[in-house]
């Protein structure tokens, strides 16, 4: 009982913080500097605790999970496992991308490219009064209203995929924080592009705040059903719930991955007005944003380090 409470108490304040974020742009306008900042950290903090945690907190699990006693099953149970990290990984990246490739080929004729990254929320969210201009010479009126829906749906399922990382990792507490912190540091500017979004595009306040709240939802809703299904799960078959546990986790760092990729394209490009290629320059980093996104990167080692002594 104790677990699900700080599960629930984890979902309920990552479901006000991502609503928050996304009510900024509501209040008053971030500085794209600032907003960047914040992505590197993030994204840093998704390598980080892809790499550093969830990855290999999967694997242990496995690896630990009973067998038979027979050195020969053993090995085999071994190989077996070796082949479910490949595929569990490759799934929860593969999953993202075919999500995102059928997200975008909705929107193909009217968009410059995957209107469910970030990279696209915020070159959308910046382009302002130019591409607003474009789309009325174009008489792509119906079509505007298209790409914020599109977005809406692409994040709701991304953060669906963050909340199945909290579920599975909420019986272990320290490697649940970590988690938790890394799906907020993404989320939050996440939130805030897709409200962006919907302004640029005279969405009224309470059309937002309907999409921001069903985006909001999404990961605790997520989270809980997760956790409450390893539960039911354990309660027929302990061994197999361990099992599902570490798949899930090794599935959720295939996720985080393909997130950080996306969010890291957004960080190093600038938005491209001469070159007309997909709308951005590649640019070199500032050299804040890099010492923000290599402490991101290294935060859950040093969040790990400070669990191992507090045991």
């Amino acid at each position: 009982m104790e677990t699900f409470l700080w599960l629930f108490l984890l979902s309920m304040t990552m479901f006000i913080g991502s609503f928050l974020a996304g009510s900024i742009p509501l209040a008053f306008h971030l500085s794209e500097d600032r907003l960047r900042t914040i992505s590197a950290f993030g994204v840093g903090l998704l390598v980080g605790t892809s790499l550093i945690v969830i990855i290999p907190e999967g694997i242990e699990t496995l690896y630990n999970n009973p067998s038979d006693n027979d050195s020969d099953h053993d090995h085999d149970h071994d190989r077996a496992n070796h082949h479910y990290i490949g595929f569990a990984l490759i799934s929860g990246f593969a999953m993202m991308f075919v999500i995102d490739q059928i997200d975008s080929s909705h929107g193909h004729n009217h968009t410059r490219g995957n209107v469910v990254s970030l990279t696209e929320l915020r070159s959308l969210a910046n382009s302002g009064d130019r591409d607003d201009e474009d789309h009325e010479m174009l008489g792509g009126s119906s079509s505007i209203h298209k790409k914020p829906a599109s977005a809406t749906i692409g994040l709701v399922i991304h953060a669906a995929a963050d909340g199945i990382a909290l579920g599975a990792s909420a019986s272990q507490p320290a490697l649940e924080l970590i988690v938790f912190l890394a799906i907020m540091l993404h989320k939050a500017p996440a939130a805030f592009g897709l409200s962006t979004i919907l302004l640029r595009e005279a969405y009224t306040r309470r059309q937002i705040r309907k999409h921001l709240l069903t985006f909001s939802l999404a990961a605790p809703l997520s989270a809980i059903f997760t956790y409450s299904l390893l539960q039911r799960s354990g309660e027929i078959d302990p061994i197999g719930m361990k099992w599902w546990t570490a798949v899930l986790l090794l599935f959720s760092g295939g996720t985080f991955l393909y997130v950080a990729m996306h969010v890291m394209q957004d960080v190093t490009s600038g938005n491209g007005k001469d070159n007309g290629f997909n709308g951005h320059n590649i640019i070199k980093m500032k050299k804040s944003h890099v010492a923000f996104m290599l402490l991101g990167m290294f935060m859950p080692l040093l969040l790990q380090f400070e669990h191992g002594h507090g045991h």
